[in-house]
């Protein structure tokens, strides 16, 4: 054996990637040695999705696994446990890092049960002694931590709701050395709320190395509900580690400025739900003094899916300097456009940080109103106010707020303003089967297409409403070949569900066809987006695109086939000649 091989970090290389390729191959390795055993076992017990595992280690008498009517595996205790029960449970237990979180390969290899009461009973009475899981990192708490799915229609409802014994007893394993807790998933009830509740409170205490936390759980609007959003804004306000914070409900004012204040926080994902509005009052942000450091000044991202955009408005005012790479916002309601404006002005009049590390500004309407009238008074939206964002990579904006000087002259610019660019995606609903009443004032011709390629290298995705007419390009079909570039890794994507295309001369089709094969030669069927509610099937719309993908796909097959091989794509301009 190489020496090499005795050094512990060089083996656990091997071990991890072992383990990617089949965690069986770990239990083989720690048969192999006896050098090798503690190191190939950590790497195979790391990662557990539930309970079973370890409870089949333990005495064959102990337990037994039952096959419920339904079909379901269930395991249960058949006698009085003893101290020396626990020693093989103990022995894989404290390698444990991550529990309840689906890894590859799992499924297929380790047992999923659903784990008896009475055997959770057992393991909570030890926890006063020691933590179940010494040295656990990542909990995922998911009912019933992974035996199914709570949405599987073959689970009977009364079984179903065995979640209400299983809520309490979250509290048995978390520990100090705890970095992320992800609860989610849970049916709502008065009962496992309840549960929640009070743990939830002992986090900050019990997990006093906490740097994650996710919490997707469905409140119901009663008193309960407020009690649980208290005690949450509470447990939160004394974070002081958290670099990621995900959740999907209200909290009481000042949780959000004391967010703000903390270093390590990088990652600020919110959504705050309709049905939550009544349980505690909006969301706010303020500071009533200049802060002694810079606010949020390791923000990477922030997520939101919110009512209203007001309360952040003055959250960028406030936060100049942080580093913010992702913007994320998805409005639930119409708002006026002058909040808008002030959005957009909040943001780029920070002067800081922020104009050189913004890369992803998404902005979209999840509202079910009619567009969006903007009113005079209100102010107008400009696109070039947000060229000032030079390493721009990603730009998403909803058509219901329409910038004023959306143009092609614009756009012109904005490919000399965002050279990183590599997506555009005008965000227009199209689930009414009709046209949006501003579609004609958001189309931009299909030349644009060659200017944003040509001068962002690494463009590859756009959504925007297209004049395609070929006497528009004709011209531009010897200067383009071999612009655009094959990248596997990251395929373009080009929606024209939207768009109009015009056939007003025999072959148009085919010139407009060899256009969009030179700029995107990557296209398949998954990333050429052109059926549309607004044009349904059997509409002359619906048969022209239909028409330019499959000579799309023609030109691909010619591209790929050896050389001297016949031409496929004018085989189509032949057909439609003969009326084919």
């Amino acid at each position: 054996m190489h020496a090499a091989l005795l050094v512990a970090e060089i083996f656990r290389i091997i071990v991890d990637e072992a383990y990617l390729l089949d965690p069986a191959h770990c239990a083989s390795l720690a048969r192999t040695c006896r050098a090798f055993t503690d190191i190939a076992l950590d790497a195979l017990w790391a990662y557990q999705y539930n309970l079973a595992p370890l409870i089949m280690t333990m005495p064959s008498d102990l337990w037994t696994e039952e096959i419920t009517t339904e079909g379901l595996s269930y395991l249960r205790f058949i006698r009085s446990n003893r101290s020396s029960d626990w020693e093989r449970f103990d022995f894989y237990a404290r390698r444990i890092r991550s529990f309840g979180d689906d890894q590859p390969f799992i499924e297929d290899i380790f047992p999923r049960a659903c784990i008896s009461h009475r055997i959770f009973r057992a393991i909570e009475r030890r926890v006063v002694y020691a933590p179940v899981f010494p040295n656990l990192r990542r909990l995922t708490w998911r009912w019933p931590l992974g035996a199914w799915e709570i949405d599987d229609p073959e689970i009977p409802e009364e079984f179903d709701m065995e979640h209400w014994k299983y809520s309490a007893f979250i509290h048995i394993f978390l520990g100090g050395r705890i970095k992320s807790i992800s609860i989610y998933n849970w049916p709502s009830h008065r009962a496992n709320t309840f549960d929640l509740l009070c743990n939830i409170s002992s986090f900050p205490s019990e997990c006093p190395s906490l740097e994650e936390l996710f919490l997707d759980y469905p409140l119901d609007e009663d008193s309960l509900g407020s009690e649980f959003l208290s005690n949450l804004s509470d447990a939160v306000m004394k974070m002081n580690r958290l670099t990621s914070f995900h959740v999907r409900c209200h909290f009481k004012p000042g949780v959000l400025e004391h967010l703000a204040t903390l270093p390590s926080l990088s990652t600020l994902r919110l959504y705050w739900l309709p049905e939550h509005r009544h349980l505690l009052p909006p969301p706010s942000f303020s500071i009533s003094a200049p802060p002694p450091t810079p606010l949020f000044r390791n923000l990477r991202t922030i997520d939101i899916k919110t009512l209203s955009i007001r309360p952040f408005i003055s959250l960028f005012a406030s936060s100049p300097q942080a580093p913010l790479e992702d913007i994320s916002i998805e409005l639930l309601t119409i708002e006026p456009t002058s909040l808008i404006k002030e959005f957009l002005t909040a943001l780029t009049n920070s002067n800081g940080r922020l104009l050189d590390s913004l890369k992803w500004l998404s902005l979209r309407s999840l509202a079910d109103d009619e567009v969006h009238v903007q009113d005079e008074s209100d102010g107008a939206l400009y696109l070039r106010q947000i060229f000032v964002f030079h390493n721009m990579a990603w730009f998403t904006w909803p058509s219901t707020y329409i910038f004023r000087d959306w143009d092609e002259s614009t756009i012109l610019d904005l490919a000399f303003a965002w050279p990183h660019l590599r997506s555009l995606d005008l965000q227009v609903d199209d689930s009414r089967g009709r046209p949006p009443t501003n579609l004609k004032e958001l189309t931009i011709s299909l030349r644009i297409l060659e200017i944003l390629v040509r001068n962002c290298p690494g463009f590859c995705s756009i959504s925007v409403p297209f004049d395609a007419r070929a006497a528009d390009i004709k011209e531009r079909l010897g200067h383009i070949q071999g612009l655009g570039k094959t990248t596997p890794e990251d395929p373009a994507s080009l929606w024209v569900n939207t768009s109009i295309i015009r056939e007003e001369e025999e072959g148009d089709l085919e010139i407009i066809a060899q256009y969009l094969s030179h700029l995107f030669p990557d296209l398949d069927g998954e990333t050429f987006l052109w059926e549309s509610k607004i044009f349904p099937i059997g509409t002359e719309m619906r048969r022209r695109w239909k028409m330019v993908w499959n000579i799309m796909k023609s030109i691909r097959k010619e591209r790929a086939a050896p050389h001297g091989e016949v031409q496929l794509w004018p085989i189509f301009t032949k057909q439609r000649r003969q009326g084919g």
